[in-house]
This record gives structure tokens, C-alpha cells and sequence, in this order.
């Protein structure tokens, strides 16, 4: 395999800084990365894309020596000394926010209530871990902190369909993303009313005709914006939405993009790999062939 590589300079944005390697393979090819396999390398096109968003604080400035990553085979296992600044968020997290208590935990991380040092206003931030514990295959149970490239593009795609959707009025809205040596830091509206499955289950069987109604329109609106701007939203249930306040005046935003995915609007979409909540998925993504309108059946 002949690798062509083109080195940017450092410190500039990610359009301008990425390591650009085109791989040709031929036969008996191989490289250092990729131990003689053939790697194709998609992330490169999605962390050029970061630096075009309409939100410049959300946009990473990843650096052309930071960016090693990129050439890994995306389940490869990479060293988590590579991830400390991969993204280059702002790292002053501390300085303008006091930490308060945890608001929610899960696979992704944790969620707290914070409170600007400045203003005194109070947000909530999402904590995702740039690594995961991984069993190490003793007997004895052990893990150990592991990332891949493809968990790394996924928080930072995270980021960017919150950037895409900054305007909806259906989504919870990004204030700022930080990161250090060990994680991403976003820094959310925070959101005091219980989740719409809350709702659901505090109004009994009879239910709230008019607050059903309402729900369904913050849900069709936020997969219509969703759709409009070429993000598959695969995890639509209740628990993903959110009540800005108590009471009948708190309005319904969702919360959670860390498994949506992009498309391409006008062109034909069969996506293969599953995702999502199972009591929730529609019957096309259990059969792994489906599109954008497994949303709105979710939804149903």
C-alpha cells in the first residue's frame, strides 16, 4: 500500500490541519498502522466537516500531530495517550463552572448540575469518557482504559449534530464543549421537568389528551428538523425527552444524540447496523435495512 501524506501546520482550523492520507492499494502493499490490512479511513471527511458548522465554539481545532488517530483501522485499539487533545475544545472548564451534584448516570457517562461562576445561572453537563474499560481476557475479570478511533468520532459527532441542530427549538440547546486529558465536557441547558416518560407515567391510563399532543409535536418536529438537516435520530422513547420546567408551561426538548447518524438528503438510504432501544425499533432496523423513517415509526 503507497501512502501519500500531506502535513498541515499546527494550530490552525481542522480543515486547514488534518493529515490527509490517501491510501492506493496494490498487491503485497502494506503499512505500519495497519499491519498490511487494507484501513479506509472515513473520519478524516467527518472531522473536516466539524470545522464548517455554524457554531464556532463547538468546532474542534485538531491538530495536525494530535490527529494520529486517524490512522488507525476504526475498532482498532489505540492508545488513550493519543486521545489527551484530540479535539481541542477549550480545556478552562473549571474556571467558569462550579460543580454540583449528579443529576444522571449511564453507559455514556455521568450528567451534573452546574453553575456558572460568572453569571450564576445553572446548565447541565454531559461528562463522556474519551476511553472505556475493556476486558482484558484474564480470568480474573480485569479491564483496563481502551479507546478506538471509532468511539472517538462518535462524541465529536455527538457534538456536531448539537451544533447542526443549535437553532430547534425541539432540542436541547449546546452552550459550550470542553474536554481535558480524559474526557469531553458539554456544557447543556438544563432541563428540571422530568423526562416525558415521567409524564407518561404519572398521568395513568386515562393520559392527558392535550399533553399527549403536544409531545408528539416536539417529537415529529425535532425528526423533521433532524431529516432537513441529514441526521437518522435511531433512539426516539420517552426517556430521551425532556422537560425544561414542572408544570404544564415546561416545554419538551430531546436530550440524547449519541446514536443518531448522517445521510444524505435526496438520495436512496439502506442503513445495516442496528441501534437503539429493542422494545422501541422499528421492525426495518431489527431486519437491519432501514432508513430515516424509523424515527417517525418509533415515534408511533
Amino acid at each position: 500500500m503507497r501512502m501519500e501524506t500531506k502535513t498541515m501546520r499546527r494550530g490552525t482550523p481542522a480543515s486547514k490541519t488534518l493529515r490527509v492520507v490517501k491510501a492506493r492499494t496494490r498487491e503485497g502493499g502494506g503499512s505500519r498502522a495497519s499491519g498490511g490490512r487494507r484501513i479506509t479511513l472515513p473520519h478524516a471527511s467527518i472531522a473536516n466537516n466539524m470545522s464548517s458548522l455554524s457554531c464556532p465554539i463547538c468546532a474542534p481545532q485538531i491538530s495536525a500531530d494530535d490527529a494520529d488517530f486517524l490512522y488507525y483501522p476504526s475498532d482498532e485499539e489505540i492508545p488513550v495517550s493519543l486521545c489527551k487533545h484530540v479535539y481541542g475544545y477549550p480545556r478552562d472548564l473549571k474556571s467558569k463552572y462550579t460543580f454540583l451534584e449528579d443529576l444522571g448516570r449511564g453507559s455514556f457517562g455521568v450528567v451534573r448540575r452546574v453553575v456558572d461562576t460568572e453569571t450564576g445561572s445553572f446548565h447541565a453537563c454531559k461528562t463522556i469518557p474519551k476511553s472505556r474499560p475493556t476486558w482484558t481476557g484474564g480470568m480474573d475479570g480485569a479491564q483496563r482504559e481502551a479507546t478506538t478511533s471509532a468511539y472517538l468520532i462518535k462524541i465529536q459527532q455527538e457534538v456536531n449534530f448539537l451544533a447542526r441542530l443549535a437553532d430547534v427549538d425541539e432540542v436541547v440547546q449546546l452552550r459550550r464543549a470542553y474536554e481535558d486529558d480524559e474526557c469531553v465536557h458539554l456544557v447543556m441547558d438544563l432541563c428540571e421537568g422530568g423526562s416525558l416518560a415521567d409524564r407518561m407515567k404519572s398521568s395513568g391510563k386515562g393520559g392527558d389528551e392535550e399533553g399527549a399532543r403536544a409531545a408528539m409535536r416536539c417529537v415529529l418536529g425535532m425528526l423533521a428538523s433532524c431529516h432537513e438537516r441529514g441526521i437518522i435520530y435511531r433512539d426516539v422513547k420517552p426517556q430521551n425527552f425532556l422537560y425544561t420546567r414542572q408544570g404544564e408551561d415546561g416545554e419538551l426538548k430531546c436530550s440524547d444524540f449519541g446514536l443518531a447518524m448522517t445521510f444524505i438528503v435526496g438520495e436512496d438510504t439502506r442503513v445495516e447496523k442496528r441501534a437503539g432501544t429493542p422494545v422501541y425499533m422499528a421492525p426495518e432496523l431489527v431486519l437491519r435495512r432501514y432508513d430515516e423513517r424509523a424515527g417517525p415509526w418509533s415515534a408511533g
